[in-house]
């Protein structure tokens, strides 16, 4: 076996091991998903500032639709 051949067969075997983990991870969040794992979470957020103040009504309005 020649010194290349002995270097580009463990390259290849690590990137396809990395690709397949790659693969296997990225279907974990749809699987989360279609579980619901959070619905009942609720979450509280402060905004603080005074109340009615025009900045912390778009920081409240953008954290409800987030």
């Amino acid at each position: 076996m020649s010194v290349t051949m002995r270097r580009t067969l463990p390259r290849s075997t690590i990137v396809a091991a990395a690709t397949m983990l790659a693969a296997a991870i990225s279907t974990l969040p749809a699987q989360a998903l279609d579980a619901q794992w959070c619905k009942d979470v609720h979450i509280r957020f402060f905004v603080g500032g005074a109340e009615g103040d025009a900045f912390g009504t778009i920081v409240y309005n953008g954290a409800k639709q987030a």
